[in-house]
């Protein structure tokens, strides 16, 4: 029992997904680190072109973004912010600069800014399904009907006062 209390306390443990998915962000990390320092040379080794670069940095994003999602769906609202977090939005961009430091060495220099706007297309299309989950309907919303009103004390016909209406002319004249 305690130990079901301190993880309530701690919040949420990270999964093994998310304990491999870490140690791969961070190798892709550590090896863009390593070829920026060009003490691993990797230029040449991968002739992407911008388009499937930015292809691979929105699809990143917004796959990172669903699984993020799905994450704070499985966790209890008290639990405050998810230490996944970190692994889903500041992991992939690791992916990103390592595949751009893997371009040709005259590509890189052509174009240097490419690894941050790669990223910055990353973080729009991770924050895109992160912020239409907060904004989305919850069940409650969705039902209308009788059984709402029963569910909150009222009844349906005392919602909405009647309305004293003319007679229409075709009832006047007979």
């Amino acid at each position: 029992m305690s130990e079901q209390r301190q993880a309530a306390q701690n919040g949420p443990r990270v999964s093994r997904f998310e304990l491999v998915l870490g140690a791969f962000f961070i190798a892709c990390w550590f090896l863009g680190l390593l070829a920026l320092l060009r003490i691993v040379p990797l230029g040449g080794e991968l002739r992407l072109g911008l388009y499937p670069l930015f292809s691979l940095s929105a699809a990143l994003g917004w796959i990172m973004g669903n699984v993020y999602v799905q994450r704070m769906r499985r966790q209890s609202p008290r639990a405050g912010l998810p230490r996944g977090l970190w692994i889903y939005l500041l992991g992939p961009p690791g992916v990103l600069i390592l595949v751009r430091a893997m371009a040709p060495r005259i590509d890189q220099e052509a174009a240097p800014m490419v690894p941050v706007l790669a990223v910055a297309v990353f973080v729009v299309f991770f924050l895109v399904p992160v912020s239409l989950s907060a904004v989305g309907p919850t069940r409650s919303q969705l039902s209308i009907g009788r059984a709402d009103d029963e569910a909150a004390g009222r009844s349906a016909d005392l919602q909405r006062p009647p309305v004293d209406r003319p007679p229409k002319e075709s009832e006047e004249s007979s």
